[in-house]
């Protein structure tokens, strides 16, 4: 039944890859037989069953021999190599709480077995329950879910948000509850400041007859932006 979106879970790929390569990743999906090919689950439209999804993740951590390998490839979630361009907008950008609500928000577009409920989210803080309408066989993808969590103040360079879990659906619990503190970014006035100098620059270069306005201004605007980082 599709699920589960591969979006949701290719960092379980991309990090035992990353970790272990492309030819012992493969080597096990040989192995296991999985019905489903590697070249289906790298495209992110693709959805597959959380039945699915529980052997590939019990196979990969049978594989790496590693019992926090689901928190780590959660951890991996919010790495550059998961996120691309995305990774570097977001930091520039965003926020962890922004990161939270967004993820949570948008979890009926990548989940449809499953649901969050938000108890509480506030400044630095976080609370939240999850539950599977089809339970959990074992605890490998809720490890997951909680790294996944964890994973986001890193995109700052920031410590991983503490996790902590209250509840656990698949240790017969009514549902996963989570609760979750982090560190915030130090504020970026800076980076701000320099964008609109940078931008301000570039018009200015523009009415002289220095450059054509769009080049100028974006490439101004984004190099202040990155000088603008010395005042953070």
């Amino acid at each position: 039944a599709p699920e589960v979106s591969v979006r949701a879970t290719s960092t379980l790929l991309l990090f035992f890859e990353h970790r272990y390569g492309a030819e012992r990743l493969a080597r096990v999906w040989r192995e296991h037989g999985f019905s489903l090919g590697l070249d289906y689950m790298r495209q992110p439209t693709n959805y597959v069953s959380l039945r699915f999804l529980e052997r590939v993740a019990a196979a990969l951590r049978e594989d790496s021999g590693d019992s926090r390998f689901m928190r780590e490839a959660g951890l991996f979630t919010a790495s550059p190599q998961a996120l691309g361009f995305v990774f570097y907008m977001l930091r520039a950008f965003g926020s962890p709480k922004a990161c939270y609500k967004q993820t949570i928000d948008f979890s009926p577009s990548y989940n449809r077995v499953g649901a969050f409920t938000v108890d509480l989210l506030e400044h630095k803080r976080l609370k939240l329950s999850y539950r599977s309408s089809t339970p959990e066989q074992n605890r490998n993808i809720c490890e997951l879910r909680m790294g996944q969590f964890a994973s986001f103040p890193t995109i700052w360079g920031l410590a991983p948000a503490e996790v902590r879990e209250s509840e656990c659906q698949a240790l017969g619990g009514h549902a996963c509850r989570y609760h979750l503190t982090w560190t915030d970014p130090p504020t970026l006035w800076g980076h701000y400041l320099g964008l609109l100098l940078g931008m301000v620059s570039g018009l200015l270069a523009t009415h002289l007859g220095w450059g054509d306005a769009l080049f100028s201004v974006a490439s101004l605007g984004m190099g202040g932006f990155a000088l603008g980082g010395w005042l953070d």
